[in-house]
């Protein structure tokens, strides 16, 4: 089954919408699983690379859920 949930970034400064170059960056995949619910959260801490941070969204947009 594919994860059919929402995945957000979490600004760390209102008003903003560039948020590559925040020092903490963090994904948020919510979804339903099993009857469950599954939240995977990807962080990245102190780190102001946005290279990771595609990373990251690559990673976090790649997710699938198989039962």
């Amino acid at each position: 089954m594919a994860a059919h949930g929402r995945t957000g970034v979490c600004p760390n400064a209102k008003g903003k919408k560039d948020y590559s170059h925040n020092p903490v960056y963090t994904r948020f995949l919510t979804t339903s699983y099993k009857g469950q619910l599954l939240e995977i959260t990807f962080t990245s801490n102190l780190n102001i690379n946005p290279e990771l941070k595609k990373e990251i969204d690559h990673i976090m947009d790649s997710v699938h859920l198989e039962e």
